[in-house]
């Protein structure tokens, strides 16, 4: 790493459903990274809370097993990264009742928002974009991003490209943001406006760099969010293995100072920690 603060804060252990390392293994890799922090984020679906399967599996046993390995990980760390703990939130509004549950598990250090899919509809992962509507999915896609940021008991709002990962990097269906300038602008405006945070997540993407900008989905967003009076960023590969921490990380913290943006945040007991970028 050649910068000298270096943080991942979206980082899932197995007990996330889709995930295969421990908290120490993550922890063990981090250090060996030379990271200085690193925050894991294991996953919580709303709308499944409550009813355990074969895909998302128990999460209430699951994300209090998060909780109990980061407070181990913690007393038995010897290394100098400070492990930290967070959630992600995955459509929170989809069952509120749920999403107080969750909360009320840890005194979380840090909360990811997320959307990955809308309401009664599956996974963006899983959409046939030759089928669907994009336009109108993606106009539905930023107004559910507002009412959850209007709601707005989180830190930093995950994945903004998220659908875009299936539409134009599977798909092949390019998508021009200029179309939806005013649904973006309402969502990054108040998300600004509340104080809360943009993630710059580098999916585990090694090849993140200043060269590449023209290229990063991100930047647009990035860009206009600090137009748009934002404060806080913060970083994260969304590592679903110990091999893929801080993937893109490095890169990300070039794009951003091309940006002209000096500082990224690390949350801890809710509060932003500002980290310069060296």
């Amino acid at each position: 790493m050649r910068h000298r603060f270096t943080a991942d804060s979206h980082v899932h252990s197995k007990n996330s459903f889709d995930a295969d390392s421990s908290v120490a293994e993550q922890l063990k890799r981090a250090d060996e990274l030379g990271l200085d922090y690193l925050t894991v984020t294991d996953h919580f679906e709303s709308a499944f809370y409550y009813k355990p399967d074969s895909e998302f599996g128990d999460q209430p046993s699951l994300l209090r097993q998060s909780a109990s390995d980061i407070e181990s990980a913690r007393k038995s760390n010897v290394s100098k990264t400070e492990l930290l703990c967070g959630i992600e939130l995955g459509e929170p509004l989809h069952d509120i009742r749920a999403t107080e549950d969750a909360l009320a598990i840890a005194d979380y250090d840090f909360i990811l928002c997320s959307t990955h899919n809308l309401k009664d509809m599956g996974d963006f992962f899983w959409l046939d974009y030759h089928r669907e509507a994009i336009p109108e999915l993606l106009k539905k896609y930023f107004s559910e991003l507002c009412e959850c940021i209007e709601w707005g008991r989180f830190d930093s709002l995950a994945h903004i490209t998220y659908p875009l990962r299936y539409i134009c990097g599977r798909a092949g269906i390019q998508i021009d943001m200029n179309d939806y300038k005013a649904e973006i602008d309402e969502a990054l405006s108040l998300l600004a406006k509340g104080e809360r945070a943009l993630e710059f997540n580098t999916c585990r993407n090694p090849e993140l760099s200043s060269s590449c900008m023209d290229d990063c989905r991100d930047v647009y967003f990035l860009r206009r969010f600090i137009e748009l009076g934002g404060r806080y960023i913060t970083l994260g590969s969304d590592a679903h293995k110990a091999e893929d921490l801080a993937k893109g990380i490095d890169g990300a913290l070039d794009i951003l100072s091309e940006l002209g943006v000096k500082e990224i945040a690390v949350y801890k007991k809710r509060e932003p920690h500002m980290l310069p970028i060296v």
